[in-house]
């Protein structure tokens, strides 16, 4: 490449660089009593609160760090009434399938495996019904077990905090 042509690459990925990083350096964190690292929640991410007493979902779209308050999509929220934050879980539906899987594999293998192996005392036995109903009905149990949601409480140990660092 020519180097006018360098300059002007490089200009332009210097600007579109420093564009892109000034979204970033406002943001709400989620901080713990005593641990060094938080959770960073930027403006255009979704978040789940509960706000006197009722659940609500809405976009971040930017913060008021004079008044201390968090701008939705839909409303202004004072960060201080923001009583919890949860997060869907997305892992147990899944597992709880493969294992629902596996429990009904386990039973297919045996049930074919005792009928076409002529060797007597291969047949299918009361542990294999076992393996198969506890693995059914865990993978059945967990996603009611576990819950769809992560509920955050805040308060004591955990509280919710704007920052800035714009200059």
């Amino acid at each position: 490449m020519k180097e006018p042509t360098k300059r002007w690459v490089c200009l332009w990925l210097l600007i579109l660089c420093s564009t892109t990083m000034l979204m970033a350096q406002q943001f709400m964190q989620l901080e713990r009593y005593g641990k060094p690292r938080a959770q960073r929640i930027y403006p255009g991410e979704v978040i789940q609160y509960r706000y006197e007493g009722d659940w609500y979902e809405g976009e971040i779209k930017d913060f008021r760090h004079d008044l201390n308050w968090v701008v939705l999509h839909n409303r202004f929220i004072p960060l201080e009434e923001i009583s919890a934050l949860r997060y869907p879980r997305n892992w147990p539906r899944p597992i709880g399938r493969q294992l629902q899987l596996f429990g009904i594999s386990w039973s297919g293998w045996a049930l074919i495996g005792s009928a076409t192996d002529p060797t007597p005392g291969i047949d299918y036995r009361w542990s294999d019904l076992a393996v198969s109903t506890t693995a059914l009905a865990s993978g059945l149990a967990l996603p009611h077990l576990v819950g769809k949601f992560k509920v955050v409480p805040l308060g004591k140990r955990r509280k919710l905090r704007l920052m800035d660092l714009r200059m």
